[in-house]
C-alpha cells in the first residue's frame, strides 16, 4: 500500500492555471500528480510531477524522458477519464485533501464530466472521503453534504451554490441574500451571492450542493 499523503495536487488538462494560485497549492502539496495532458502544463511551468497517469493519448511528444524522475502510470481504460484515473491513484494515498488544478478542461463537456465526479467519488471499489476541490481560473468548487456548514473570514467573497436535487430547510445567514427554512422543488441555484459577515452559515437537508468560491480580485492575480 502507498504511504499516506496529507495533501495531493492533481494537474488536469485544462486552461493553464493562474501561477500564483498554483504556486500556493504546490507549496501545500505532499504529492503532485499530472493527469495525462496535464503534464504539458507541468512542462510549460517548470513543474516536476511525482506521478503522471493516463492513457497518454493527448501526451504525444511529451514522453518519460522529459520527466525522468516521475513515475509513469499508464492506464488503458476508455470508460474512465484521465482525471478519474488520477483520482484513483490519489485515493491509494488516503489523503485528507485533494486540489485539482486546471479542472475546467479544454471543452465544456470535459468540465461538466469533472464536476459530476464530485458527486460520484467511488472509484475502483474505493470510497473517497477526502476533501476535494476543483479549480478553474475564476475560483474553486467543492461538494457539500446535507447538514450545517460554517465559513469563517471570507467577508466580501462572491460565492454561488447549486443543489443536485430537492432541498428543504435551506438556511443562509451572513450573506447578502439570506434565507430561512426555504424549500426548493428540484434544483436550487444561488448565483453570485456575497458573504457579508465574518462568519456565515449554510444549512440544508435533502440533496447535496455544489459550492463555488470566486477568487478575490482575479484581474489583480492575472497581473502578479
Amino acid at each position: 500500500m502507498n504511504e499516506k499523503r496529507k495533501t495531493i495536487c492533481i494537474i488536469a488538462n485544462g486552461e493553464k492555471p493562474i501561477e500564483k494560485i498554483l504556486k500556493d497549492i504546490l507549496e501545500q502539496a505532499d504529492l503532485v500528480i499530472a493527469a495525462d495532458g496535464g503534464s504539458a502544463i507541468c512542462r510549460e511551468l517548470g513543474i516536476l510531477p511525482d506521478i503522471i497517469v493516463g492513457d497518454f493519448d493527448s501526451l504525444k511528444s511529451i514522453t518519460a524522458d522529459i520527466f525522468p524522475d516521475s513515475e509513469i502510470i499508464e492506464v488503458i481504460d476508455q470508460e474512465h477519464s484521465d482525471l478519474e484515473k488520477a483520482l484513483d491513484v490519489a485515493i491509494s494515498y488516503e489523503p485528507e485533501c485533494v486540489h485539482i488544478m486546471a479542472a475546467s478542461g479544454l471543452r465544456g463537456d470535459h468540465y461538466l464530466a469533472n464536476i459530476l465526479l464530485l458527486n460520484n467519488l467511488e472509484l475502483s471499489g474505493r470510497t473517497f472521503k477526502s476533501e476535494i476541490y476543483l479549480y478553474d481560473n475564476w475560483g474553486r468548487m467543492s461538494l457539500l453534504e446535507p447538514g450545517r456548514h460554517k465559513f469563517h473570514n471570507r467577508k466580501g467573497q462572491t460565492v454561488s451554490f447549486f443543489s443536485l436535487g430537492t432541498l428543504s430547510k435551506l438556511t443562509l445567514k451572513g450573506f447578502q441574500y439570506n434565507l430561512e427554512d426555504a424549500f426548493s422543488k428540484g434544483n436550487f441555484t444561488g448565483l453570485s451571492n456575497v458573504i457579508e459577515e465574518d462568519e456565515c452559515l449554510l444549512e440544508f437537508r435533502g440533496s447535496k450542493m455544489l459550492w463555488y468560491e470566486c477568487f478575490a480580485e482575479k484581474e489583480k492575480l492575472d497581473n502578479e
